[in-house]
């Protein structure tokens, strides 16, 4: 199968109560303002949604690089199930992996992005990007192929955002878990955080009949970069991944204390996604925070443990600026907080 990621990318309904999200910028300009949609969960457990601008309240959206969390949140749970450990490194985990330093770098090290692999993959696309949307191999093919080069920063020395890290860790996953990423994702993650919308998608297109369409046009890439950007969602369902950790995903302290552990502080990055600090009403939160983006596909999510509240929003009119104002509005004006890095 062929999965759509843009390439961009590879750098790297219902009515709402008005007090349920904020505002943001004002709907008078529907007609020259992006479309969205967005969801919030209030702190008594109430889920809102909205579309505005033309957006489609209940569709899913790509979700772009929120795959990563997924991914990461799959990562744990093998951990938990004795099938890996996060610190095995690529040499225990990833036996046919071909790298003669595979025995430097670990899973940990590839869910935080740190340093090490080159980015073989964006490489690859920039010399013949045609060629690669029709080439098929397996997550271990691909590494072998994609991800034998290095940086000047030795392994797990430093922040870097890289794509090809994810193929290794498709490969990582699938090996351990002896199931395509696709099952796992929906038997482990989906189906138990009650994301009835969630899908990794098939063909790279969005399932249904009446699919959302990107404003812009989007490039093929084969299917082992799922990690990098394949999930697609409703904002709700988002919000109801970055809650699952925290209650219906059985986590132990020290899984928590995995997800929620900034590796690059300059950067926020912990494994697969962000954690920033917020202050409401004088105290210190930490909030899980997430983006995602598949060329005109733009998505934001946010969710405080603390207070069991969230938001996302989501584009397919390539417009970060706009969703994040919209989401900055609800720290402030919603959750009442204050961002302290």
């Amino acid at each position: 199968m062929i999965r759509k990621l843009a390439l961009a990318a590879l750098l790297g309904g219902s009515s709402l109560a008005g007090a349920a999200i904020a505002a943001g910028p004002s709907q008078d300009a529907a007609q020259t303002s992006p479309a969205y949609v967005e969801a919030s969960l209030d702190a008594d457990g109430t889920f809102h949604t909205r579309a505005g601008n033309g957006g489609r309240d209940g569709a899913r959206y790509q979700a772009g690089s929120t795959s990563k969390y997924a991914c990461s949140l799959l990562a744990v749970i093998l951990e938990r199930d004795g099938k890996l450990r996060l610190s095995d490194t690529l040499a225990d985990l990833l036996p046919g992996y071909a790298a003669a330093d595979a025995d430097q770098i670990t899973l940990r090290d590839l869910l935080h992005n740190r340093s090490g692999v080159a980015d073989g993959l964006m490489a690859a696309f920039r010399e013949d990007a045609a060629t690669l949307a029709e080439t098929k191999l397996t997550p271990l093919e691909a590494a072998n192929r994609f991800g034998l080069g290095r940086t000047g920063d030795a392994p797990g020395t430093a922040f870097d955002y890289v794509n090809t890290n994810w193929i290794l860790v498709q490969a990582v996953l699938e090996q351990a878990g002896g199931a395509p990423l696709e099952t796992m994702l929906q038997q482990r993650i989906f189906d138990p955080a009650d994301m009835s919308s969630a899908v990794i998608m098939s063909d790279g297109h969005l399932p249904g009949a009446d699919p959302v369409v990107a404003s812009s046009t989007m490039i093929r890439i084969p299917d082992f970069v799922l990690c990098a950007g394949g999930l697609a969602a409703t904002p709700d369902d988002l919000i109801r991944m970055l809650r699952f950790p925290y209650h219906a995903g059985k986590f132990t302290p020290a899984m928590i204390e995995a997800i929620d552990t900034v590796a690059s502080p300059d950067d926020h990055y912990a494994l697969g996604g962000r954690v920033r600090r917020v202050r409401v009403d004088g105290a210190e939160h930490r909030i899980a925070w997430e983006s995602g983006s598949n060329g005109a596909f733009k998505s934001y999510s946010v969710y405080d443990p603390q207070a069991d509240m969230g938001y996302a929003v989501m584009t397919n009119e390539n417009a970060f600026d706009f969703i994040g104002e919209r989401r900055d509005a609800w720290i402030r004006d919603v959750l009442g907080g204050e961002l302290m890095d």
